[in-house]
């Protein structure tokens, strides 16, 4: 038994298997093109309108808060400044898996460089358009897909590469990346999964199918638990799950102070999913409905 300890990126409490997330292999940024110029633009062109359409697909289903992020790398797959810089180190002889990588961990760079910090935060919108469009060009899929019940352990995950999973499979999150205010950390919580981020040497340390026991409020990942911590996380578990089940008796009813003040408890939705949801835990409406999701993927007919 091995305990490691991270940073708590999303509350809770679970025991299950590992799945080994391994990163992609590094693109080598100083390989030559062995095409003509016209078909490795040809290429690019082609990966970044594929890229795009993936996205878009994904924002469809994704929640609000993920698909805010969506549509940031979004604009920056639309961007033609990334286009025009991959296009140029074509020229020069780079192929466009190089030319796109290097490009965009420039702009990255320059972008983290900047004193406001929502644009600094961009950078990673950047490096992750310029990831999903090599995933194009190699034919490749950046979405992680899951068939049983699992703990994910990456290097990193971007909000894309959750969108997928069915929730009923995703147990919790385990990274080597990450803060407690990162994309991965919302989308966790959006999800109620636990997460524990910056994790020190995960691939060193979790074989795949390894039993762990994340905690999300501690921010720690017990490899192989003893009997004690397993009979100890059961307990935790049960506590839980009765607290749950003694507030479900207030999920139906009207909201209401004290001294008998009504209060309309609404929620804030961005996909049918989370409407669903919202209907699930008791909510009496919507109290804000982001519309521009509506039209996300193109202006509407009328």
């Amino acid at each position: 038994m091995k305990v490691l300890h991270g940073i708590p990126a999303a509350p809770g409490l679970v025991i299950g298997s590992a799945h080994i997330i391994r990163p992609t292999p590094a693109v080598d940024v100083t390989a030559q093109r062995t095409v003509e110029e016209t078909v490795d633009k040809a290429r690019l062109e082609r990966a970044i309108a594929q890229a795009i359409t993936r996205l878009d697909s994904l924002r469809d289903i994704a929640g609000s808060s993920t698909a805010e992020m969506l549509a940031a790398q979004r604009e920056m797959l639309d961007d033609p400044e990334l286009r025009q810089g991959a296009d140029a180190l074509i020229t020069a002889g780079f192929t466009a898996e190089a030319a796109i990588t290097r490009v965009a961990a420039d702009y990255a760079q320059q972008l983290a460089a900047l004193p406001d910090p929502y644009l600094a935060a961009r950078a990673e919108d950047v490096q992750e358009a310029g990831r999903r469009i090599v995933a194009e060009l190699q034919g490749t899929s950046l979405e992680v897909h899951l068939d049983s019940a699992a703990i994910l352990v990456a290097r990193d995950l971007a909000p894309a590469e959750t969108v997928g999973l069915d929730p009923a499979f995703l147990q919790a999150i385990v990274t080597e990346a990450g803060s407690a205010t990162g994309h991965l950390a919302i989308v966790a919580q959006g999800l109620g999964i636990p997460a524990v981020v910056g994790v020190a040497d995960v691939f060193a340390q979790i074989d795949e199918g390894t039993t762990l026991v994340v905690d999300g409020d501690r921010g720690t990942v017990t490899i192989a638990p003893d009997e004690t911590i397993r009979s100890e996380t059961k307990t935790r578990l049960a506590a839980a799950q009765r607290d749950k089940k003694d507030l479900e008796v207030f999920r139906d009813r009207a909201g209401m102070t004290a001294d008998g003040v009504r209060v309309e408890v609404f929620a804030n939705i961005g996909s049918l999913a989370e409407a669903r949801k919202a209907v699930e835990m008791g909510a009496e409406g919507v109290g804000l409905f982001r519309t521009e999701f509506i039209a996300a993927n193109g202006l509407p007919s009328e």
